[in-house]
């Protein structure tokens, strides 16, 4: 049986369509908007606008009719008398008065408003076009200033951020990992084998996906780094074994290396990847993606590991030095288990109460600076040109959207009064 709420969901869908397909564009001129040129590029900007492939609809105030009420009964009258300058003065004065048109000008009377309704894309390529096709139609006619905001400018913004920190957390990884590992090892000869391994596995991993056609998300620009650091652990004990014995046949030292890590990495290769798969349990598609290609990157190495790791060990490896400070603060620790014993235990205690103080973020906050642009650019419309929302309506308009089920579309309210 089908989920409900995706049954729900679908049929909110076919009935009203996307309610985020559309952009808002607001024009700025410091003469003022009533200002004959400015109206007249307003007025070829939109049906530039119209005519550009994926634009369903684009709504100007310059398309809008006013209702009048006349002797002979309701007629009605453009909202701007685009070609009689004479007239707007009383144009601007009629429109600043109405409790609807005047949400598509600033207070400041010098920009307003036009909506476009676009169609939806799933393929963020299409939408990319639409949006450089905008803003090349606004370049051209030069206006003082224009601000697009909508869904398409935020998602470009967001992809622009997960590409720079996909590529950001690669590099980084990269070279802190092999830095790790020269440290490790005091060597770089020794530290490219399990360098090479981790570096083979992300390739093997990111083919994979592209194989099956995924996308990289937000939290999927963290498995570079995961997989660089989680898949050296098996190469690493690989070679350490490998170091430690000290038979003459290198031959045998490495069978016995293999046959003396491969079921303990087995193991933790195993229990490790279940921890990320168990990820799935959420209910959140990034955080399933994250935990599924994780735990197959860790298997992934597992078997390069050991498949492979073999023929990159060179037998001119240099044997592996007893740690003195190892052996110290073995003994160290066996002196004093009883006082280790007591302070992990009130580290426990402490941790437990902590827990209940432990409190989740309610939401997360907007730092990025380009999402930021665009989120100021949609609240200019509520903050500088009166709020749209059905609550600040007059009673009349409340009336009319709970009788015809009309969407939250300022524009989409304009039509149908016009069409009255």
């Amino acid at each position: 049986m089908d989920d409900p709420d995706i049954a729900f969901y679908e049929t909110h869908l076919n009935h009203f369509a996307y309610d985020n397909d559309y952009l808002l564009i607001i024009l700025e001129n410091n003469e003022g908007v009533f200002e004959r040129d400015f109206l007249h590029k307003t007025q070829i900007l939109t049906a530039g606008i119209k005519q550009t492939e994926g634009v369903i609809q684009a709504a100007s105030p310059l398309d809008f009719q006013q209702l009048i009420k006349a002797p002979i009964g309701v007629t009605s009258v453009p909202l701007i008398h685009l070609e009689r300058p004479e007239m707007y003065t009383s144009d601007s004065i009629r429109i600043f008065a109405h409790p609807v048109y005047k949400t598509f000008f600033g207070e400041n009377g010098r920009s307003l408003l036009i909506q476009v309704t676009h169609q939806h894309f799933a393929d963020p390529a299409l939408a990319d076009r639409l949006v450089d096709s905008l803003n090349e139609l606004l370049t051209q006619n030069h206006f003082d200033q224009y601000r697009m905001a909508g869904k398409l400018i935020a998602q470009k913004a967001f992809i622009g951020y997960i590409q720079n920190d996909f590529v950001l957390f690669l590099a980084s990884a990269l070279v802190l990992s092999f830095l790790l590992l020269a440290l490790i090892f005091r060597s770089v000869k020794v530290s490219l084998m399990p360098y090479l391994i981790s570096v083979s596995s992300l390739i093997w991993l990111l083919g994979l996906m592209a194989m099956l056609g995924q996308t990289i998300s937000i939290l999927g620009s963290l498995i570079p780094p995961v997989i660089l650091f989680v898949s050296t652990s098996d190469a690493i004990h690989l070679i350490n074994a490998f170091r430690s014995d000290e038979q003459g046949d290198f031959i045998n030292r490495l069978k016995t290396a293999v046959h003396k890590v491969l079921a303990p990495t087995f193991l933790t290769s195993v229990t490790t990847a279940i921890g990320f798969v168990s990820l799935v349990t959420i209910d959140t598609e990034p955080i399933r993606f994250l935990g599924i290609f994780c735990g197959i990157g860790i298997m992934l190495s597992f078997i390069i590991t050991f498949a492979f790791g073999p023929l990159l060990i060179h037998q001119s490896y240099p044997p592996r030095k007893p740690a003195i400070g190892t052996k110290f603060l073995a003994i160290w620790v066996i002196r004093h288990s009883k006082v280790i014993f007591i302070g992990a235990t009130l580290l426990v205690i402490l941790s437990g109460t902590g827990l209940y103080y432990l409190k989740l973020m309610p939401a997360c906050s907007m730092t990025f600076p380009k999402v930021q642009k665009s989120v100021r650019t949609s609240h200019l419309w509520t903050t500088t040109m009166e709020d749209p929302s059905p609550g600040k309506w007059p009673t009349g308009l409340k009336i009319l959207n709970k009788t015809f089920g009309m969407k939250r579309s300022c524009g989409k309210l304009i039509r149908f009064i016009s069409t009255c």
